[in-house]
């Protein structure tokens, strides 16, 4: 009876500490407004988590009473977890006009996801590894992706989401002064009358993409203003 709690309680404190590092990831991606926030992350850690412990302790528990030795394979549940997390990444990846966003957070989703299993198959190791790795690269890697972006001369995506009485031509004369040549810009306007604008451009120094979505943000009906990653 003491083992039987014993190993309740361990179980337990696997899905704990799967929400605690779902939960570490996904601070990052609430921090920065993307679709799949902080309790989606908790989601998913904790769901992988739970289908890799059923898929061990679980079934060993509903099959004890079977007469006769019964065969299963343990990995077939953790690679449907691999296979189902796609669907949900997927739903994270949106396209607005010239703009492909939501990449980094399905990436991030398939990490939590796998992190879940980590600590559901208790390699504490591997877990505490991977979501420290996975916060660097979310966090410090953040300014250096900024830095080799501009040092190769590629383009900057900004996304500014405005209401029906926005001044959008003050928001393309804002990009337009900003950016270093051509600037792409795409609208596309909701049912609603909201406006969804994407912009494409080198924003280099003096300017800096910060500099600009701040900016952009302070235009009279712009409500929210994202960049990619």
């Amino acid at each position: 009876m003491l083992a039987i709690v014993s190993l309740a309680v361990e179980n337990v404190l696997r899905l704990l500490l799967a929400a605690l590092l779902g939960a570490m990831v996904g601070f990052e991606r609430e921090r920065n407004e993307q679709p799949a926030g902080l309790r989606t992350n908790i989601l998913v850690s904790i769901g992988a988590c739970l289908f890799t412990l059923m898929s061990t302790v679980g079934i060993d528990r509903a099959m004890g009473d079977l007469d006769g030795p019964v065969r299963f394979d343990p990995s077939r549940v953790v690679s449907q977890v691999v296979v189902g997390i796609g669907f949900l990444g997927a739903g994270a990846i949106i396209k607005h006009g010239l703009t492909v966003r939501g990449l980094t957070t399905a990436a991030g989703l398939w990490v939590v996801a796998a992190i879940g299993t980590a600590v559901g198959l208790g390699s504490y190791d591997l877990a505490l590894a991977a979501t420290g790795i996975a916060l660097m690269a979310l966090y410090a890697l953040r300014p250096a992706r900024r830095w080799v972006h501009q040092l190769g001369g590629g383009r900057d995506e900004i996304l500014v989401r405005a209401g029906p009485d926005a001044e959008v031509t003050r928001v393309l004369g804002l990009a337009r002064q900003a950016a270093r040549g051509e600037l792409q810009a795409e609208i596309e306007i909701e049912a609603d009358g909201s406006q969804t604008i994407a912009l494409s451009a080198e924003f280099g120094p003096p300017s800096s993409v910060d500099g600009v979505v701040a900016e952009l943000g302070k235009v009279m009906g712009v409500r929210r203003v994202e960049t990619s990653g």
